[in-house]
């Protein structure tokens, strides 16, 4: 609507992707107190600066977009991030925490808006004590430091207890800061020299005593396997249960299915609470699809991406029978052709068995006719319902019509009764993780469709555009899970663990490139354009350079979370045979511990590193030569 006000984003604002940047661009913002009010004193402040023209042109289209967000959503609807502000109006008025001790735990820094809680909690609760992680905080103030970011944050606030006293007049008491140096957690002498040697220069390595080990697999499926196979014998052996074990990695798109499939095999109950897409649940899908068929005048691929998601099936039929119905519709229509008008013309749904010029006027044999009844029983349950869709949307032209028509086409096919449907079939199969995500799915279609009324309810747009916008809504969806059972491993990203006092972590995918991090330049704001908001004293989220910083603390928080087991794993190569190096981390572990191994006839040697089990043979390997 706004595009030709665009500056920089006038080519880029239709594309594939946009929205997503723009999203966390304007969710940073407001983390950091960038809004529609502060967002044009601060283009000024940064003009004022010598900014560069670029950056100046994207704040200037960020602008227009806040704008227009302010305007047609105002204070109507509020994000997990919009309920801060609210929490900093109503700290001031809560009597309860004149007397209450605030403990803050787990953060290693505090964005702007829970710096300003932080501020608020230090004027009107009795007490705070905030934990950071560190040794020394001069010290860690240099880059390399492993407590690099904590040290900062601890600098910042005292920063902002000077501000407090002199810019407000509140005399805030501190208290001499505690340093805890005793390890509790770590209960044997691997774990206690990994968490105290880290970061240090190994002038004296340990004897192993068999706590920390590495796994070492020819690619990513024997790597889990190998994982698979330790963690039956921590709880076999080890008396472990398999909620004390935790599994730390990256790269999602390269270990979930594997875990998935491997873990399942060893009959190892797991949980991951890796947020997956919703894009490809059948109900998305199906309406992307049916959106698709009308907008692509009927074509094959749209027509039959719907159909596989079953919602087209009547609610309580037979599944199988009608998925092979389906398929024998499917190849009816691929061998005669029939696209786009030709799905109307009856002439096309005429079934012979043979074709042949003598019986071009025969009369169809009684098997002939009751395969056509088929063919078109199920081609009927396709095409009648989106055809009256078709229909009802030649008048529309808002998107609320366009939307509130969609939402009557479900409503009119039962699905939310054939979701439950799917939910209680999961439920039986005992599958509870997937059971649960059925009504999320639900609830996430409906809230895109709300949203998507909200923002463009009275514009008059043509379809096409409609199921771009909402393509990119589903886009976003996730689901979220909750454990369904108390005793499983729990899976998790190294940057959201939180495994502190599990008895066995496993570090798996410890490769060079993926610890520490390769990263990419991404997002709409460069490091050197973030350096432009430092020179005015307007914080923003880090960049590229701190969140490199922030590396090697996420290992050692990784490595440091066990109280007995550690194992740290990686690949040779991946599943396309490419080789892959060991991450610098590995090195640097294999020098804190010494093994001496028996030569023989009295005679030791004593190697400097871990004790070392590779996985040689890929599962599948295994598994092709058992089936010869």
């Amino acid at each position: 609507e706004h595009q030709e006000e665009f500056l920089l984003f006038k080519r880029a604002a239709g594309k594939r992707g946009f929205t997503k940047e723009v999203e966390q661009i304007l969710k940073e913002f407001s983390q950091y107190h960038i809004d529609v009010e502060t967002i044009e004193p601060l283009i000024d402040s940064l003009r004022e600066n010598g900014a560069s023209e670029v950056l100046l042109h994207k704040l200037h289209d960020l602008h227009i977009i806040l704008k227009q967000l302010h305007e047609r959503i105002g204070t109507e609807y509020i994000d997990g991030d919009g309920y801060f502000p609210m929490l900093i109006e109503r700290i001031p008025k809560m009597e309860s925490l004149r007397d209450t001790h605030v403990y803050l735990d787990g953060f290693v820094s505090f964005n702007g808006q829970e710096m300003s809680i932080l501020k608020e909690l230090l004027i009107y609760a009795k007490r705070v004590t905030i934990v950071l992680p560190l040794e020394d905080p001069q010290a860690d103030m240099l880059e390399g430091s492993v407590f690099y970011r904590a040290a900062m944050t601890y600098d910042k606030i005292k920063h902002e207890l000077q501000k407090l006293r002199f810019e407000r007049g509140i005399d805030i008491e501190e208290e001499p800061r505690v340093h805890l140096e005793v390890n509790y957690r770590a209960k044997n002498q691997d774990l206690l020299q990994i968490e105290l040697s880290f970061d240090k220069v190994i002038d004296a390595p340990i004897e192993s005593t068999g706590h920390a080990q590495i796994l070492e697999g020819v690619n990513p499926r024997a790597e889990v396997q190998g994982i698979a196979q330790e963690i039956k014998q921590l709880v076999l052996n080890k008396g472990l249960r398999y909620k004390d074990i935790g599994i730390m990695y990256r790269q999602a798109d390269v270990y979930d299915a594997i875990i998935g499939t491997t873990f399942t095999q060893y009959e190892i109950p797991f949980f991951s609470n890796e947020k997956r897409a919703m894009l490809y649940h059948p109900l998305i899908e199906f309406s992307r699809s049916v959106l698709e068929i009308i907008t692509t005048n009927w074509k094959y691929e749209p027509i039959f991406r719907s159909v596989k998601t079953d919602l087209f099936f009547p609610y309580g039929a037979n599944l199988m029978v009608m998925r092979d119905r389906a398929d024998i519709l499917e190849n009816f229509v691929i061998a005669k052709g029939i696209v786009h008008d030709r799905w109307m013309n009856e002439e096309v749904w005429h079934y012979r068995r043979f074709k042949s010029l003598e019986k071009v006027n025969a009369i169809q044999t009684e098997d002939e006719l009751e395969h056509e009844q088929l063919l078109k029983s199920v081609r009927d349950l396709i095409r009648e319902p989106v055809l009256a869709l078709q229909n009802r949307l030649k008048g529309k032209r808002t998107g609320r019509e366009i939307v509130v028509a969609l939402y009557e086409f479900m409503e009119q096919l039962d699905i939310y009764k054939k979701l439950l449907k799917m939910q209680e079939q999961e439920e039986l199969k005992n599958a509870l993780h997937h059971s649960l995500e059925h009504e999320q799915a639900w609830n996430g279609w409906v809230h895109i469709l709300e949203q998507f009324d909200l923002m463009f309810g009275d514009k008059i747009m043509p379809l096409e555009e409609v199921a771009q916008i909402l393509d990119e809504g589903f886009e976003t969806l996730q689901f979220s899970s909750v454990p369904p059972t108390l005793d499983e491993v729990t899976v998790s990203t190294v940057e959201f663990a939180r495994f502190d006092n599990k008895k066995a972590i496993f570090v798996i995918g410890v490769n060079d490139g993926v610890y520490p991090m390769r990263m990419d330049a991404g997002g709409l704001l460069s490091d050197d354009e973030r350096e432009a908001f430092e020179k005015i004293d307007v914080e923003l989220a880090p960049g590229i350079k701190s969140r490199l910083l922030q590396e090697s603390f996420l290992f050692y928080r990784a490595i440091s979370s066990s109280t007995q087991y550690l194992y740290i794993t990686y690949a040779n190569a991946d599943e396309e045979s490419k080789g892959k190096l060991p991450s610098l981390y590995v090195n640097r572990l294999h020098k804190m511990f010494e093994i001496v191994e028996n030569q023989g006839m009295q005679q030791e040697k004593t190697i400097r590193t871990l004790p070392h089990r590779q996985i040689a043979m890929d599962p599948l390997d295994e598994q092709k030569k058992a089936n010869v």
